[in-house]
């Protein structure tokens, strides 16, 4: 028998392709970090600018009086008095304002006083009874005193609540 030549070695190839490929990754690398170097300047002048401009800005605050630092007496008390009127417990004045009603009275305004605690109250009953028992309930509650009734009068625009009234009450916080 004879000798059989088996060569399993592919021929060369060419280098030729492999470093084309390498030589555009080259180039493509290159105008990248170009790219780069490019956007992080820009990014370092913009912060430069801002900076300026906030010192800009600064300064001029600086040079500028504050309204903050001008002090109104008139305003100062304004504010105050607002302050107090708003840190009234109201969620109390309006829950006691529900135990003492009934299903005969409709209440449409209240009108609080944050400095007398005097309430106003406007509404509509179905009667006078309806009326004369709920001035009974809120001045025998706790919450209440000096209940007066103010005005009366009828008015048919609600319905089944012909009685119109108007009453003010002390509203006393146990």
């Amino acid at each position: 028998m004879a000798k059989m030549a088996l060569n399993f070695a592919s021929p060369p190839r060419s280098r030729l392709p492999g470093l084309v490929a390498l030589a555009i990754a080259l180039l493509l690398a290159t105008q990248a970090l170009n790219a780069r170097s490019q956007l992080l300047d820009a990014i370092a002048d913009q912060q430069a600018l801002q900076q300026r401009l906030e010192r800009q800005i600064h300064a001029r605050l600086l040079a500028s009086p504050s309204p903050a630092t001008i002090s109104d007496p008139k305003a100062d008390q304004s504010v105050r008095q607002i302050a107090a009127a708003l840190n009234q417990p109201w969620d109390e004045l309006l829950n006691a304002l529900q135990q003492a009603g009934s299903n005969d009275i409709l209440l449409q305004k209240i009108q609080p006083d944050a400095k007398t605690r005097l309430v106003q109250l406007n509404g509509h009953a179905t009667n006078a009874d309806a009326l004369m028992h709920y001035l009974s309930t809120l001045e025998k509650d706790r919450h209440w005193a000096q209940v007066q009734p103010l005005s009366e009068d009828m008015d048919s625009s609600v319905a089944g609540k012909p009685l119109s009234f108007t009453l003010s009450a002390l509203w006393v916080q146990p």
